[in-house]
């Protein structure tokens, strides 16, 4: 993760915490694009990716544009603003379901966001 710190344990924090309000137990939010490679980037990329039948219940089919459903889009929304407050950083946050997201952005880096050493998830 190239955030710098703080930000990167106030990120790790806040994607725990949006992980814990939105997902399952096996969902997570990720770090993505520029923000896993540099300190500075325009803006810091974080996705919460859900098991598809999930995003489905929540979202409806899970086709682009995803920003088309309002739902998703004030979700989105609130939760970027959220992530900026707490953070201080220019969250753009999305989320994803799990198969389109592998299928279009496999391959690229993810940092796993709430993870900890001792294997133990933020409270």
């Amino acid at each position: 993760m190239s955030v710098g710190s703080p930000g990167a344990l106030l990120l790790d924090v806040w994607g725990d915490q949006v992980a814990l309000a939105l997902g399952g137990p096996t969902d997570r939010c990720y770090l993505v694009g520029s923000g896993t490679e540099r300190k500075n980037p325009r803006d810091v990329d974080v996705v919460l990716i859900l098991d598809d039948d999930r995003f489905e219940a929540e979202f409806g089919i899970a086709r682009p544009p995803f920003s088309s459903n309002r739902r998703w889009a004030a979700m989105c929304t609130a939760f970027s603003l959220w992530g900026q407050l707490v953070t201080g950083m220019p969250i753009d946050f999305k989320i994803q379901p799990q198969t389109w997201a592998n299928e279009k952005h496999g391959g690229k880096p993810r940092h796993a966001l709430g993870l900890y050493p001792d294997g133990v998830q933020a409270p």
